[in-house]
């Protein structure tokens, strides 16, 4: 609609040291490109990929993020900067934001941010 935000923030936080944040990003029935992420209103990481519609990007830390197709092969991989993407203990935002494109019937962009936790003891009875 006319004057609504066309981006979203996602708030989520964060146990434990200082970590690279995880994410998956899902392109459904639509193609999206122009992808930015924003963490903490202050790092702002202009994603070097477009994604067509079914495929999906997984970023799991490291100098690599992998895009799958709809069937989870990997059909690309994109160099990524660990370093952008720390976050410390705490409460944290990510602004996103991306132009769709080739719409389908439901347009939609999925985005999972993870962080790992502090491990967690587990015992059998």
């Amino acid at each position: 609609q006319p004057g609504e935000p066309l981006y979203s923030i996602f708030n989520f936080g964060h146990k434990g040291e200082e970590q690279t944040t995880n994410f998956i990003l899902n392109a459904v029935d639509c193609d999206i490109s122009d992808i930015t992420m924003e963490i903490d209103n202050y790092k702002k990481i202009v994603l070097p990929f477009a994604l067509n519609a079914g495929e999906i990007v997984k970023y799991s830390g490291g100098e690599k993020a992998y895009i799958y197709d709809k069937n989870w092969h990997v059909i690309n991989e994109v160099d990524m900067d660990p370093s952008e993407w720390k976050v410390a203990d705490g409460h944290h935002s990510m602004t996103f934001d991306c132009t769709l494109e080739k719409t389908g019937e439901g347009p939609m962009v999925k985005l999972e941010i993870r962080t790992l936790g502090p491990a967690e003891r587990i015992t059998a009875k």
